[in-house]
């Protein structure tokens, strides 16, 4: 089975959460190692994911910005639940902390609509996202 993982900040009940959640059910049922990494813990959801049959990981950290600070620790969990696919929230900064930390999978960003209204924004602030 192709291990897929899906990065999470936290466990909170949201749209991105359920989506990732409806689509590694999905994904496990068509022959696909899915699971979810959480930057920070996996509540209040854990109980669902465990109902769902989707395993997870969790980073551990206390906030999600200690991600930035500890770039290691957050590729060295993502890696071990999919070594080659994570799919991330956006296309930010869950996306340099993993290549900064040294993992070397693919990334794929779902994108929110930030990266679309980018044309709109000041010249600045385009050239620093």
């Amino acid at each position: 089975m192709t291990p897929v993982a899906f990065v999470l900040w936290k466990g909170v009940v949201g749209g991105a959460e359920s989506m990732a959640i409806a689509q590694a059910v999905e994904m496990r049922k068509r022959g696909t190692d899915a699971s979810i990494v959480f930057v920070t813990t996996a509540d209040p959801i854990r109980e669902r994911l465990k109902a769902e049959g989707v395993p997870y990981r969790e980073a551990g950290f206390s906030r999600g910005r200690n991600a930035i600070t500890n770039p290691r620790r957050l590729a060295a969990v993502v890696s071990q639940s999919s070594p080659s696919h994570a799919i991330i929230q956006g296309s930010g900064v869950l996306a340099s902390a993993l290549r900064v930390g040294g993992y070397s999978g693919n990334l794929v960003a779902v994108e929110h609509g930030s990266l679309l209204r980018q044309r709109q924004e000041a010249f600045a602030k385009r050239q620093i996202r």
